[in-house]
């Protein structure tokens, strides 16, 4: 039997604070240092969540969702797709 459509979401806003360097000094052991230059990011982001989820059957679920991050300067989409099967 299918069940009821169950929909979510989510929003919430992200603020960078402190040090906003995103490289480090690092080294293995026994060798020579390197450096390590992370991603920027954006000082204040707006991040989104929403999706639905659908029973197919007492041991079947499919879900659709999106998340979001908005920047500045910067924008992250992700779409996905899911089937899980309860055992």
């Amino acid at each position: 039997e299918i069940g009821p459509l169950k929909l979510y979401g989510s929003l919430a806003w992200r603020r960078l604070i402190g040090n906003e360097d995103l490289s480090r000094q690092m080294a293995f052991a026994d060798s020579h240092t390197f450096q390590v230059h992370g991603v920027p990011l954006a000082r204040d982001t707006a991040n989104v969540e929403m999706g639905m989820a659908l029973d197919l059957g007492q041991e079947l679920q499919a879900a659709v969702d999106y998340q979001g991050a908005f920047g500045r300067d910067a924008k992250d989409n992700y779409f996905g797709l899911k089937v899980a099967k309860r055992f």
